[in-house]
Order: structure tokens, then C-alpha cells, then sequence
């Protein structure tokens, strides 16, 4: 991709000077299907409700969550069900994101790995996949307790969290206080419900934060006191810790107990055993090496 990239810039400085942008990037456009010409093709049996990311809208667990760059899970149906994969061994996807395709192959019995460098990725699958296939009565009444008694208000002993330089004094001293004492009531639960917890709590950083994130750039709200000098930005509401967690565990109940009784992309025929799901935490430039063959 790289390559491709340094082609068409090359290539573009190479465009006659003279040509307004609108017809050099035309010009550079049409060089491009050109070349690729013998490899691409368009298939007519796409539409924009099936390309769209707005249809993923309808999945639980995705809205809220900021993954950029997903596609859509549709999509990922559609060419499944056109290649007639359901009888394939196992389903690789070298970057998983959110876990579309994933839980796409799951949901038609279809085993799948997937490869994902961003952390915030790998707990959305796990926590995900949790929910959907590994949590009994008794861990969502766990949850069901942490989101009506906020046991952690009363926790007398604290967890201290890694802080970048970037992101020192992003949060309000009560809302730095509770996200500690959190982390340290959680290890008196099981693995399974302090991964969904774990995910919980990332999900609301941002909103319970002095920060928002502005494409490449971090913003900070004029109530963090860092903003000396700058111009003033006021994020609007900035949360409450114990609003916002018990609120995001409400949801993720919620989420959880409708879609564990319907299939996760609504297929008319249910499958009677999922496929499994396997994350691999990483880049795919080292990780895709170290897995053996047999995947599509």
C-alpha cells in the first residue's frame, strides 16, 4: 500500500503543471484503474444499505464505541453467504477492528481469528464474545449488582492506572478517586465479569475526561486548568464517574440479554452451534507470520 501511495504522489508531481487540480486528479484517477484494470471489477449485486456502516448501527456493543475505519457487517454476510463459506475450516481477519467479520463467520457456525493492535479493539471482541456465548445467570446478576449498589464507593484500598505525559490531569480528582477505587473492587470478581467490567469503564474515559479527541490532535476542556494560553474549549457535559459506569453496564445488560435470545444478525435460520471466536492481540506484521495455513 506504501508503494502504491509514493506511485501516486510521484505521479501526480509529474501531471502537467499547467492543468487545474479537478482535471490532474481526474487524469491521475483514470492512470490508476488503468493499471489496475485486469484485478478490479464491479460487482453490481452491492448496495449502499449493505456497504454502509450506518447499518452496524443496529448491532449492540458497536454504537459508542470509537473504532474508526469499520465496515460494515452486512457486507461481511453477503460475501460469506456468495462464496458459500459456511463450509470453510476457519475464517482469518488480519485486522479485526470491532470484530465484524469475526462474529459474522461465528453467528454461521464458522470458526474465525482475528488480529487486532488497538487495545480498545481486542477488549470490545472479548467482551463481546463473553457476553454473547460464555456469561451465565450469575455473572450478569454481578453486573446487574455493581450497576444498582456501586460497590466500588466503599472500597477502601485504590489500584493506580498507568498515565501517559499526554493525558496527566485528565480527569477530575473525584472522578480520578472512583476510577482507582474501581479497579481495586474489581479483583474480588471472577475473570469473566471483570473483563465486561473492564470494557464498561473504557468505554466512558472519554466522557468523564477534561479531553476529547480531535482527529490526530487531543483537545482539553477550559475546566482542566490546561488551556493557558490556548483558546478556550468547552466540551459540554463532562460525567460523573458513578452515573456514567452504572449507565454503561446498564446498556451493555440490556444489549446483552436481547441479543443472547435472538441471532446476532437476525438470519432467519439459527445456528445450532457458533463458530469460535479467537483474538490475537497485535500488529499483523508480526503476528500473520506465525500462523500456520488453512484459512480463508
Amino acid at each position: 500500500m506504501e508503494l502504491v501511495s509514493e506511485t501516486v504522489i510521484a505521479d501526480f508531481n509529474t501531471l502537467e503543471k499547467d492543468k487545474p487540480f479537478i482535471e490532474r486528479i481526474a487524469d491521475l484517477d483514470q492512470k490508476l484503474e488503468n493499471r489496475f484494470h485486469g484485478i478490479m471489477h464491479v460487482d453490481n449485486s452491492l448496495n449502499r444499505q449493505i456497504v454502509s456502516f450506518q447499518a452496524n448501527k443496529k448491532i449492540p456493543f458497536i454504537d459508542g464505541i470509537n473504532i474508526k475505519k469499520r465496515f460494515s457487517a452486512d457486507l461481511v454476510i453477503h460475501y460469506l453467504n456468495k462464496y458459500n463459506m459456511k463450509e470453510a475450516n476457519t475464517v482469518l481477519d488480519p485486522f479485526a477492528g470491532s470484530g465484524a467479520a469475526l462474529f459474522a463467520a461465528s453467528d454461521l457456525g464458522i470458526n474465525s481469528v482475528g488480529i487486532e493492535l488497538l487495545h480498545i479493539g481486542q477488549e470490545l471482541i472479548k467482551s463481546r464474545n463473553l457476553l454473547l456465548n460464555d456469561y451465565s445467570e450469575t455473572d450478569f446478576s454481578r453486573l446487574f449488582f455493581w450497576k444498582e449498589k456501586k460497590p466500588w464507593i466503599n472500597q477502601e484500598n485504590y489500584i493506580e492506572y498507568n498515565v501517559l505525559k499526554i493525558t496527566n490531569g485528565a480527569y477530575s480528582d473525584e472522578n480520578d478517586s472512583l476510577i482507582k477505587k474501581y479497579l481495586a473492587c474489581m479483583k474480588n470478581e471472577n475473570t469473566k465479569v471483570q473483563q465486561v467490567l473492564l470494557f464498561a469503564l473504557i468505554c466512558i474515559l472519554e466522557n468523564i475526561s477534561f479531553t476529547r479527541k480531535d482527529g490526530q490532535y487531543l483537545r482539553w476542556d477550559q475546566r482542566s486548568g490546561r488551556c493557558i494560553g490556548a483558546r478556550p474549549f468547552n466540551k459540554g457535559e463532562i460525567k460523573q464517574f458513578n452515573h456514567a459506569i452504572s449507565e454503561k453496564l446498564e446498556e451493555i445488560i440490556s444489549d446483552s440479554k436481547g441479543l443472547t435470545m435472538n441471532s446476532l444478525f437476525d438470519f432467519k435460520k439459527s445456528i445450532e452451534q457458533k463458530g469460535a471466536i479467537q483474538i490475537i492481540g497485535g500488529s499483523w506484521l508480526f503476528e500473520l507470520p506465525n500462523i500456520k495455513g488453512g484459512y480463508y
